[in-house]
């Protein structure tokens, strides 16, 4: 694949700042788009923008193979994204109301070392939020050392309807302080710490999470509401299905995080074939829920078929899991022993 020729600059100006802005049915392919040196990315867009406020600049837009690096800074504010994708409109403008549109496809893109808050981020807020009318997708991203979540699919005082497939991702190290004093990391302001975010507060339809690699979240222990997979929001009516994931956890954080207002969102999760690891010692957290039992679907194993340091089969992980492709890791793990010939593989 060739070199890209050049590289997008952001960060100039005292207006909002972004790199591109979608239009309807358009395509934003192969850019590299990163600050311009000395400068910070702020305000309310991001480097990869799409909106409805006063035209349709959202419909069908498609984001392929893009690389977004260094883009903010430790004071970026909380509302300015690495890539915002939003439908609302503004009710006070001649813009679309309640627009219904073909939603962004956001595919092959490498997000690294980027300081404004979420990486790839689907927000919407008001009751002129409007609707997709198709499923969204948002597969094959690597997202690495992203502050905020790695992915956030959000709704704030709208009813969405569509239904979201969040697949064959790579998210490495999320959750990292964001519009923070970039000493303290407990100045980060609204801290989002997960991998992935689902914020429910008038979402309907179904989210689909599978696939996924997710390894080390919310580093700084800042919210300890946080997970592998995390909720937020306070209505109770968006279910998510939680498949064929690998979510392996640096430090003794818990795997699915029940965040801001989200507590009765605890049994609206279901999954299966999920591998959950833990490296260290002695979690006092727990690996998953045991009320995540709902039929149909597994989320516990019979305890001779978990692993942990004195399990008989520690020593030899992967046949075990090749062996049981149903595995997961579950409750009482501690880690894989140094003299295991599986560790590291």
């Amino acid at each position: 694949m060739e070199e890209p020729q050049g590289q997008l600059g952001a960060g100039t100006g005292n207006g909002p700042t972004f790199a591109i802005k979608a239009t309807a049915y358009g395509r934003a392919v192969g850019n590299r788009i990163s600050d311009l040196p000395g400068q910070c990315a702020s305000k309310t867009q991001g480097a990869i923008i799409s909106s409805a406020d006063f035209y349709d600049y959202a419909s069908d837009f498609r984001v392929y193979g893009n690389e977004i690096h260094d883009y903010g800074c430790a004071g970026s504010s909380k509302l300015h994204h690495t890539t915002y994708f939003s439908l609302r409109s503004n009710p006070d403008t001649d813009g679309p109301q309640d627009l219904q549109a073909l939603p962004p496809h956001v595919q092959f893109n490498y997000l690294h070392n980027n300081e404004a808050k979420n990486g790839i981020h689907f927000h919407d807020q008001s009751a002129d939020c409007g609707n997709y009318t198709e499923d969204v997708y948002i597969n094959n991203n690597v997202i690495v050392n992203q502050s905020g979540a790695g992915i956030t699919y959000q709704s704030s005082g709208c009813d969405r309807h569509e239904d979201v497939h969040i697949f064959n991702n790579i998210i490495l190290n999320a959750g990292l302080p964001a519009d923070w004093n970039g000493i303290d990391p407990e100045t980060s302001q609204g801290h989002d710490g997960n991998g992935v975010t689902i914020w429910d507060s008038g979402l309907t339809g179904t989210m689909h999470v599978y696939h996924n690699l997710i390894a080390g979240w919310n580093r700084d222990n800042i919210n300890s509401g946080s997970g592998c997979f995390g909720f937020r929001g306070s209505q109770d009516e968006v279910n998510v299905l939680f498949n064929h994931n690998i979510c392996v956890a640096y430090f003794d954080r818990d795997f699915i995080g029940i965040g801001y207002q989200s507590e009765s969102k605890s049994d609206n999760i279901f999954g299966h074939d999920n591998l959950f690891y833990y490296v260290g010692e002695n979690p006092s957290f727990p690996i998953v829920f045991s009320e995540v039992e709902p039929a149909g679907y597994e989320y516990t194993l019979n305890p001779a078929q978990a692993i942990n340091a004195t399990s008989p089969n520690v020593e030899n992980l992967s046949n075990h899991i090749e062996q049981n492709p149903g595995l997961l890791i579950h409750g009482v793990i501690t880690s894989i022993l140094e003299t295991s010939p599986a560790k590291g593989t």
